[in-house]
């Protein structure tokens, strides 16, 4: 699909990042890929905090630090998210 000439790229889905972050990072990648870097970098930044601090036997530190960092990847796709 990246080879397809255009000029808009537009994906449509629920609720995201609320479901499946890497799936979130697939539709930024496809529709902006560099809002989000790589999958490597997407995974260090946010992903690994947000699941770590979603996990039931997460630390009150965990918890704190995966709360911020999902607010921070909010806050980097308000933009682009409807």
């Amino acid at each position: 699909m990246f080879e397809i000439p255009c000029a808009h790229r537009i994906v449509i889905t629920g609720t995201p990042i609320q479901n499946n972050l890497k799936e979130m990072w697939a539709q930024y990648k496809f529709c902006c890929p560099d809002v989000l870097g790589d999958e490597e970098q997407f995974e260090m930044r946010y992903e690994m905090a947000i699941l770590g601090g979603n996990d039931k036997n997460a630390t009150a530190q965990e918890k704190h630090v995966g709360s911020k960092v999902a607010e921070k990847l909010r806050e980097r796709i308000k933009p682009y998210f409807l």
